[in-house]
């Protein structure tokens, strides 16, 4: 792991944060910032979990802390970790925070507020007997946001639950009974805060159009035309605006070089590891990243009009799923039962059966139950929060459960696989063992800096004593790189022509080293998945998944890696572009919901189109569609059957429980209606069926997990 090489104090003093604890091999530090930035959370998480030598660590957001564990001996470098970790860095500060969130701060405040106001006036009735003409006044009005409510649906001429909440609340206090009535808002109130208490950066943009996501969470620095430097979404970029690009940004637009030089990576765009020099008047891809130098560029295309995003400004319908039985038996009762229920109550209440009435006003089951339902999947996603997961709506946790095809980028398994290396010395050469991986590792940090993004491998980065390289001049890999070392000694590095020996496996890409005219041997860098992706395969398969493969590359070089997933040929796809991408999901969507793991450009209109979209967060380029899918995942694979098993078994609790809730208060309205419990027992009886139900979706929470753990390793470098 790379690190900044800066004292202890000056970073302390520089970057605002402090050591709390320091003990052999653990270490707590307070970062303020942490409280109030979801972004630098999540960057301190990612660079914490990318350090290979680090024990294990823990964020708390609440307490702006972040407490590390690690090996005595790498004490030195833990200070420098830290800086890097708690340091915001371009790419980061170019992510929008959600302006808009679907679960408002304001609103969870305003809800406890009214539930408080409710409970404080229940504790005074308490210890000081309060007037019944106070208590139902004070009741009254807080019942005025629900009277509200139900005068707008009333204008639309809707009945809804809502309609039935206040008739229950308002025959309560109509006969002396606001301490019950307070009891009912108190317990709604409760409920509704808990669906609503889900983190700011918990869930993602609310856009279901993909194009307009990428638009709102992306940001440019702009030049003014006084020279100031701005900040603006990327949907607001217009053709001729000057854009300024440095290292670990992304240039999102089709734009070209008007100074300074670059060296940037077409990773994103159609997943090439090879980097490419620009200067003034050369053209830069949208996708592209830049790994070193500065510059300024022009945009030719705005996102609107840029080729690249064509298929995503087309709309992407996803097909709706076949209702069940238990779903249209749901519509049936939202339409029907309100009016009758509330006719019913109203029938009752002139008569003067005042219990009968309560028991037709409280009996709404399937309300509750959809509640219910809807508050375990946004408790579902602050748990997986925790675990590093993000998810961009409550309904792409349900829709996981149901896919029956998953489509893989080959992209995603190069990016948590990362590229391997295996070095072959020429027999003729002087070459000693290790030296052609020194030379790529020196390479590799020369263009990324110290603290700059790993370009190629992480392996790559462990190597000890690496070529002190002073500097390279890139220029087509076919003609060759120079690399000159500080001390004096300089080569050439090659990708191999198809004339030369063919490598064992057609995955391989073997660079040539040469120093002078004499050919040093070859490094191949191997391409492959790790063994987190090789269980996740297994394990899907056994759930009734098929899998797919797809890339841009000839399905020639997808054989080996598949057969070792276990996809079969007739589900690999190569040299399949954008719209193959787009067509292969519409294809399968007729024989089912499914799931696409994404990663470069072309997978974009897929992942619109697809039920579920699944980004990777594991590398700078991976945060720019991550950033927008339903579903983000780290670095273990694993967590992908995981998800889909806590959804199928969410789904089936939930289905429990409405059986659970529609039985229970069935006998509560019948109990209530035949006088045999009091109304403030049938408030309090009403609710504990929604106990029960969460209980019992806590323990579908709970699947297991694999005896057998594979864990993330690279693979041992290579001499021959």
């Amino acid at each position: 792991m790379a690190v900044a090489t800066r004292t202890p104090q000056s970073s302390s003093a520089c970057e605002g944060w402090q050591i709390v604890s320091d003990l052999p091999g653990r270490l707590r530090v307070r970062q303020p910032e942490l409280i109030a930035s979801p972004l630098l959370r999540h960057h301190c998480r990612l660079i914490l979990t990318s350090c290979h030598w680090l024990s294990r660590f823990r964020i708390n957001a609440l307490a702006g802390s972040v407490c590390i564990d690690y090996p005595q001996h790498r004490r030195e470098e833990v200070i420098n970790l830290l800086v890097l970790a708690l340091q915001m860095t371009p790419l980061e500060e170019s992510l929008l925070t959600v302006p808009n969130p679907p679960f408002s701060g304001r609103k969870v405040q305003k809800t406890l507020l009214h539930g408080g106001v409710c409970a404080g006036l229940l504790a005074l009735e308490g210890l000081v007997a309060l007037p019944s003409l106070v208590m139902s006044g004070a009741t009254l009005l807080l019942l005025w946001p629900l009277t509200r409510e139900v005068i707008h649906q009333l204008r639309k001429r809707k009945l809804t639950v809502e309609t039935l909440e206040l008739s229950f609340s308002g025959v309560l206090v109509s006969r002396g009974l606001a301490a019950e009535a307070l009891v009912d808002l108190a317990i709604g109130d409760a409920v509704e805060a808990t669906q609503n208490a889900v983190d700011r950066d918990d869930l993602l943009l609310d856009s279901d159009h993909l194009l307009d996501r990428l638009g709102d969470a992306v940001n440019l620095e702009c030049l003014s035309p006084d020279g100031a430097l701005q900040r603006l979404p990327l949907h607001e970029a217009t053709v001729g605006m000057t854009i300024t690009l440095r290292r670990r940004q992304h240039c999102f637009l089709s734009a070209r070089v008007t100074s300074g030089k670059l060296v940037i990576i077409n990773r994103l765009v159609d997943g090439d590891w090879r980097p490419q020099a620009v200067a003034a008047g050369d053209a830069i891809l949208p996708g592209a990243l830049v790994i070193s130098g500065e510059a300024t560029a022009s945009i030719e295309r705005c996102i609107r009009s840029d080729p690249a995003y064509d298929l995503l400004r087309e709309h992407h319908q996803r097909p709706e799923p076949d209702p069940s039985a238990a779903e249209r038996w749901i519509q049936s009762y939202r339409r029907v039962m309100p009016p009758l229920l509330l006719g019913l109550g109203g029938v009752f209440l002139a008569q003067g059966a005042v219990e009968r009435s309560l028991a037709a006003f409280q009996f709404n089951p399937v309300s509750d139950w959809e509640s219910h339902k809807l508050a375990a999947q946004i408790t579902a996603i602050a748990d997986l929060n925790l675990h590093k997961l993000r998810v961009r709506h409550p309904q792409a946790i349900e829709t996981l459960g149901t896919i029956r095809h998953l489509v893989i980028s080959r992209s995603c398994l190069d990016r948590i696989g990362g590229i391997q290396v295996c070095e072959r010395i020429d027999t003729s050469s002087t070459a000693r063992s290790g030296s052609l991986v020194q030379l790529l590792a020196g390479t590799q940090r020369w263009l990324c800096g110290k603290d700059g993004a790993v370009i190629w491998s992480q392996q790559l980065q462990q190597v000890a004593d690496p070529v002190a390289v002073s500097n390279v001049i890139i220029d087509d890999l076919f003609e060759g790189w120079r690399i000159d070392a500080e001390d004096g000694r300089c080569w050439t590095l090659r990708q191999s022509r198809s004339d030369a020996p063919a490598p064992h496996h057609p995955h391989f890409l073997p660079l040539e080293v040469w120093q002078g005219d004499e050919l040093l041997g070859r490094v191949e860098l191997i391409r492959e998945p790790d063994g987190h992706w090789l269980e996740t395969c297994g394990l899907l398969r056994n759930m009734g998944i098929t899998l797919h493969l797809i890339a841009s590359e000839p399905v020639e070089n997808l054989r080996e890696i598949a057969t070792e997933l276990g996809i079969s040929p007739e589900h690999q796809h190569g040299s399949c572009t954008a719209s193959e991408r787009l067509e292969l999901v519409q294809q399968l969507q007729q024989q089912g919901a499914v799931g696409f793991v994404g990663y470069v450009l072309h997978d974009l209109p897929a992942l619109a189109q697809a039920d579920v979209s699944i980004g990777l967060d594991v590398d700078d380029d991976s945060r720019y569609l991550s950033s927008i899918c339903d579903l983000s995942l780290g670095a273990d694979a694993l967590w992908l059957p995981r998800l889909i098993r806590i959804s199928r078994s969410m789904t089936h609790a939930c289905n429990q429980n409405l059986g659970l809730l529609g039985a229970s208060q069935l006998v509560t309205s019948l109990a209530t209606a035949a006088g045999w419990i009091a109304p403030l027992q049938t408030v309090l009886l009403a609710d504990i069926p929604l106990l029960l139900a969460e209980l019992n979706n806590l323990m579908a929470m709970r699947t297991p997990t694999s005896k057998t753990r594979v864990q993330p390793k690279s693979r041992p470098l290579e001499r021959h």
